[in-house]
């Protein structure tokens, strides 16, 4: 997703989300106010990072992987050739620290959820909406409550170096909207963590794993 440089006047401040291509039809700066307000992270004083920003931030460190805080920030404010702020790495540390991660887990509560009509290519079967199942593994910050939540992978080498979270989500065939996700340790059992990813899905539906052979219904 590229960064434009066409920016509305109110985009040219401190308190602008950047604009990331359609991140910010998509992601509006309103409902992010709204997430902040709700969550009480709004921030109480004037700063470089205001909170709106730094959610737009995060959501932008998936969308440029392996750039580093600078790289981030300069590819958000790309197009803002007069915005001056160049927060250091302890800024934006102390930054996330301070919005954490309950804006986050109710941006993506008001976002998920099945968006196809009857007249989507491919979102249903026989009157069923169609989803799909799968799965990955990322690693996980080494942080002292991550290792006792997720665990540390152990394999014939000894303990990994960093706890390993498998993430299971269940997105809609045709438009591949995302209805839910969820987290666990690499230990827990398959079929629970499939149990509790497809308990997120409507009830009339059809869905299967993307990875393997069985269908669910």
């Amino acid at each position: 997703m590229h960064v434009q440089s066409g920016m509305p006047a109110v985009g040219r401040s401190a308190f602008a989300a950047g604009h990331l291509g359609e991140l910010t039809q998509i992601i509006t700066p309103h409902l992010v106010d709204e997430v902040l307000a709700a969550t009480r992270r709004v921030q109480k004083r004037v700063r470089k990072l205001p909170s709106r920003v730094v959610v737009y931030f995060v959501l932008a460190m998936t969308l440029f992987p392996g750039c580093g805080y600078a790289g981030v920030w300069a590819s958000m404010t790309a197009g803002l050739h007069s915005l001056a702020v160049e927060p250091s790495a302890a800024a934006f540390r102390g930054a996330r620290r301070r919005v954490g991660v309950e804006p986050f887990a109710l941006l993506f509560a008001r976002l998920r959820g099945p968006v196809a009509t009857a007249a989507t290519a491919g979102a249903f079967w026989q009157g069923l909406r169609l989803v799909a199942w799968d799965a990955t593994t990322v690693e996980a910050a080494d942080t002292a409550d991550n290792v006792a939540v997720f665990k540390r992978h152990r394999s014939g080498h000894g303990p990994a170096g960093y706890p390993q979270v498998h993430l299971s989500a269940l997105v809609e065939c045709g438009t591949r909207a995302l209805i839910d996700a969820v987290s666990a340790p690499v230990v827990a059992a398959m079929p629970d963590r499939r149990a509790v990813c497809c308990a997120a899905s409507p009830r009339a539906c059809c869905c299967w794993p993307i990875a393997a052979t069985t269908a669910m219904h």
